[in-house]
């Protein structure tokens, strides 16, 4: 398996994915043919960057935070 498809077909969880470095990464991953969970607090910035990123079916947003228990449990 070569180096840029270590990634593909699996699936990550990026925390804070909406903006910054956590969108680097998710859009990093998603090129590299992985499935990517978003955990995002802001529903502004999760919205800005699901229509910004590449990764239709493959994305998924979760509304939350890790510093929230139930956020993470019931996400």
């Amino acid at each position: 398996m070569s180096e840029d498809n270590v990634f593909a077909g699996r699936t990550g969880l990026v925390t804070g994915g909406g903006n910054g470095i956590g969108k680097a990464i998710t859009a990093a991953l998603l090129e590299r043919g992985s499935n990517v969970v978003v955990l995002e607090i802001s529903p502004e910035n999760a919205e800005a960057a699901a229509a910004e990123l590449p990764g239709g079916e493959r994305l998924t947003f979760v509304q939350g935070s890790v510093s929230v228990r139930v956020d993470v449990e019931e996400g």
